[in-house]
C-alpha cells in the first residue's frame, strides 16, 4: 500500500482493538434512531442506534 503512495489505515469499533498498531482517533460518532426490524410485520417504532468508528495509521 505504501509503495503505491497510499496511506494504510485500520478501523475498529473500540479503541482497544487498535492499541497494538498505534494511537487511535475517533473518526465517527453517530447517535440516531433506526426502524424496528421485523420479517412479518411493518415496523411500529424505532430503536436507538449508536456507531463509533476508531482509526489508526499503523507504524
Amino acid at each position: 500500500v505504501r509503495r503505491t503512495g497510499r496511506v494504510p489505515v485500520l478501523l475498529a469499533a473500540e479503541p482497544e482493538q487498535l492499541m497494538a498498531y498505534g494511537p487511535a482517533t475517533r473518526v465517527m460518532s453517530l447517535r440516531t434512531r433506526q426502524d424496528e426490524r421485523s420479517l412479518v410485520d411493518p415496523p411500529n417504532g424505532t430503536w436507538s442506534l449508536t456507531i463509533d468508528v476508531w482509526m489508526t495509521v499503523p507504524t
